[in-house]
């Protein structure tokens, strides 16, 4: 609701800023990501194991990776006409 809210007032305005997320991040299309942050994500990243969404979020929680977002968001999936068929076990 907050993020929703956030987005709304930001798109509103026409203001664009960098932002935490105090959730997951999903659908993402690009990252900009520092040289530490990349040896976190590499560290899990051998097999690999996590979608490429979730490997980020899960470098979160397991190595302290920090992560920002652009708010509002700049592209939106049109979830109709590109459906996913990954299932998760």
């Amino acid at each position: 609701l907050y993020e929703a809210t956030r987005e709304y007032y930001f798109k509103k305005r026409g203001m664009v800023k960098i932002v935490k997320f105090l959730r997951p991040l999903y659908f993402t299309s690009a990252y900009i990501i520092t040289l530490n942050g990349a040896k976190k994500l590499l560290d899990l990243s051998d097999p690999i194991i996590f979608a490429a969404d979730m490997l980020p979020n899960k470098a979160r929680i397991l190595k302290g990776l920090k992560m920002r977002a652009v708010a509002p968001r700049l592209v939106k999936q049109n979830k109709e006409k590109f459906k996913s068929n990954i299932t998760q076990k």
